[in-house]
């Protein structure tokens, strides 16, 4: 017999990022429909070198968030993805092959689960 559970919990707010890298701005972060065509208006992008990318959140979270970034590509060897900071207003990663250098992936998909207020779950 299933029983209903009752919470004062509220949800979690999920954001979702795909960075097209070949067209996203180096230099200055920017809203940028070309370098994120999906997830623009909640976030500006920065390309600060080869397989190197900062998401900064337009509505940062009450804490630190869970990422989770995946490269797509045609190169079978880019397969290590590292999240070099996060904080609550922003994200950076580094996306490595298997070698360890740095390299553009032809797509970056990037998940981003947090919360909005601070006595969320911990």
């Amino acid at each position: 017999m299933r029983k209903q559970v009752e919470s004062s919990q509220r949800k979690a707010r999920t954001e979702t990022f795909r960075l097209v890298s070949a067209s996203v701005p180096s230099g200055t972060a920017a809203e940028s429909a070309a370098g994120c065509p999906e997830g623009y208006l909640r976030c500006t992008v920065l390309k600060n070198g080869t397989g190197d990318f900062t998401i900064n959140f337009i509505e940062p979270f009450q804490r630190i968030p869970n990422v989770i970034a995946t490269p797509v590509s045609s190169a079978a060897s880019v397969k290590a993805v590292l999240h070099a900071s996060t904080s609550a207003s922003l994200v950076r990663v580094l996306v490595r092959n298997d070698s360890g250098t740095l390299t553009d992936p032809t797509e970056l998909h990037v998940t981003v689960l947090g919360y909005d207020t601070a006595d969320q779950v911990r």
